[in-house]
């Protein structure tokens, strides 16, 4: 009877919520395109249609395509890549708004006064703006499309106004470029992003043990970070003690360092023991897109 209540136990201690924390670590996200032959990218003009049948809205279009030319050029420079408008080119961008949809809804109510005048007792009215947007990359050597996206727009007026004060279609599709120029980045360039991570804070009750952790824990933080020094800690903590928050986080620290066989057989082996532990099935799930994204890079630098 005492064994099976010490194993119950046991049990109980592996599969309570361990103490948690978060930690950040930097990483990119490949370019949707393998563009490592690409030197330069060119920005077509960027074609845009009357948003209504008759109305031409030429200067506001133009401008437009400038300044979402100007949003996308600014991802190709953080990136190092060589962003031309003109001239030669490897690859060549076309974005074209495929239908542009305007639609304002309201009323305005006139009156009398008793001195007979018109005034206005009610203008309050809103635009929205619906388009499909349709972005074409092409090799410029013999034009040949590479890939083609189409993104669904919808913007409108925020606050209801007097009719001849709405913004107009060109400024409501502006204040939503940069992201759309976001998203089309994600093709051709490499994007970079933090990703938050778990890291587990012993349950042992031994004092050594918890300042050893909390001390790792600090070095994944702030700007001193050192990844090989906490991992050491993790090692010597959990081959010394089986202690399952250092096992874990010491297999944190081999992901980090790309090393994704053994760090996905320790995950494993914990996520055996406590198969409801969320922080174990959340790692197993990151470490395969992990190791998905860095084979890509492996693939497109040989």
């Amino acid at each position: 009877m005492k064994k099976k209540l010490i194993s119950l136990i046991m049990v109980a201690a592996i599969i309570l919520p361990m103490f948690a924390a978060t930690a950040v670590f930097q990483r990119k996200k490949p370019a949707k395109l393998d563009l490592t032959f690409a030197n330069s990218i060119a920005f077509y003009p960027v074609i845009t249609y009357a948003p209504k049948k008759g109305e031409t809205f030429d200067k506001e279009q133009n401008d437009l395509g400038k300044k979402f030319i100007s949003a996308l050029s600014d991802y190709g420079t953080k990136d190092g890549k060589f962003v031309i408008l003109n001239g030669k080119s490897d690859i060549a961008i076309q974005v074209s708004f495929k239908s542009f949809d305007v639609k304002d809804s309201g009323v305005t109510i006139e009156s009398k006064d008793s001195a007979g005048n018109t005034v206005t007792v009610k203008d309050e009215w809103t635009r929205q703006i619906s388009a499909l947007m349709e972005v074409m990359v092409l090799k410029t050597e013999d034009n040949s499309v590479l890939v083609t996206e189409e993104y669904k727009f919808f913007g409108v007026n925020s606050n209801p106004t007097p009719k001849a004060m709405l913004m107009s279609p060109e400024k409501i599709v502006e204040d939503q470029i940069s992201s759309f120029a976001y998203q089309i980045s994600e093709i051709i360039f490499d994007t970079p992003y933090n990703q938050a991570v778990t890291i587990l804070d012993t349950k042992s009750k031994d004092k050594a043990i918890k300042e050893k952790m909390k001390s790792a824990k600090k070095m994944l933080s702030g700007k001193n970070l050192d990844y090989a020094a906490a991992e050491e800690i993790y090692k010597e903590i959990y081959e010394s003690t089986d202690d399952i928050a250092a096992g874990y986080n010491y297999a944190i620290m081999l992901q980090v360092r790309k090393d994704f066989d053994n760090a996905e057989a320790l995950i494993k082996k914990f996520a055996e023991q406590d198969p409801k532990n969320k922080a174990f099935k959340r790692a197993l799930e990151d470490i395969e897109k992990d190791r998905a994204e860095t084979e890509i890079f492996k693939s497109r630098n040989q």
